[in-house]
């Protein structure tokens, strides 16, 4: 990893906005790429806190909706690490609606209470 690269994320950064002209750019806020919003109550534990090999389902009870319409399956992807959900506590996902169009993958993983650009 070249010395821009590791400085970009230092800085917090997109390391893939980071080019090859070396041009650094902030990163976006995963609030504002998401297709769909929702607030979920996970029916069991699940540790998503380590990568794995293989893509993993996310299930649960979908509280609230803020944002688009869930109707695929929410997957994390191989290698992705992202906050363990615990079964009963509501947490805000952002997603992603997959190239493919099948399935919806995680971004963020907020409180259920989280509102974007509201300092706290």
């Amino acid at each position: 990893m070249n010395y821009i690269r590791v400085l970009a994320l230092l800085l917090g950064l997109s390391s893939a906005a980071v080019g090859n002209d070396f041009e650094l750019r902030p990163a976006i806020h995963p609030y504002l790429l998401a297709d769909v919003i929702i607030v979920l109550k996970p029916g069991v534990d699940q540790a998503l806190s380590s990568a794995s090999g293989y893509g993993r389902e996310v299930s649960g009870t979908v509280v609230a909706t803020e944002r688009g319409y869930l109707d695929r399956p929410i997957v994390v992807l191989p290698g992705t690490v992202v906050s363990e959900l615990k079964q009963g506590v509501r947490v805000k996902l952002l997603l992603k609606r997959s190239a493919d169009g099948q399935s919806y993958y995680l971004i963020g993983v907020f409180p259920p209470d989280y509102i974007y650009g509201e300092r706290r």
